[in-house]
């Protein structure tokens, strides 16, 4: 999709076209017990780091200094995994992911390289909607897309393959 300057757009925002033929995706609620759950072991361990370091050293501030890292860490994940968005558009099948600058990417798979779209199916998917998928690329394994706990995911597949079905045929 070309921006108003004549360069093709990386944004999910610009994925949407005017008829709704394309389509975003993000990750489901489910992916943010697993930084829960590391949140709570750290606070553990470093629970008792603080205290071994207070009553053995005499040194209270540590206690603090790991307080702090596991809840900025723990931020800082939340706020990753909620920039995380697959979405198509005119060229392919794209996921946005990154927050600081250097790390902020898109890595995708163009419509002609696109073997299949598939999902992985189970209890705990259909329970909680969070689905793991795979955007298989024809020639490759290595560029492929796997994304694990996307809301929708199910969908998501759907879409791809029914856009992947009609762009094939256009080339027939």
């Amino acid at each position: 999709m070309e921006n108003n300057s004549g360069q093709m757009s990386s944004s999910p925002e610009a994925s949407e076209e005017r008829d709704g033929s394309y389509q975003s995706f993000k990750l489901s609620w489910v992916c943010y017990l697993g930084v829960l759950f590391w949140f709570l072991v750290r606070l553990l361990l470093f629970g008792a780091i603080a205290v071994a370091c207070e009553r053995w050293l005499g040194v209270k501030w540590v206690g603090y200094a790991l307080f702090a890292f596991n809840i900025l860490w723990s931020l800082y994940r939340v706020v990753y995994l909620q920039s995380l968005v697959l979405y198509t558009n005119v060229d392919g099948v794209w996921m946005f992911q990154g927050l600081l600058p250097w790390s902020k990417g898109v890595s995708g798979v163009k419509w002609r390289d696109i073997s299949e779209a598939t999902f992985s199916q189970g209890f705990s998917s259909w329970a909680f909607g969070a689905y793991s998928i795979r955007i298989g690329h024809r020639f490759t394994n290595s560029a492929e897309l796997r994304i694990n706990n996307l809301r929708r995911g199910d969908l998501a597949v759907e879409h791809v393959n029914r856009v992947l079905a009609t762009t094939l045929s256009t080339f027939r």
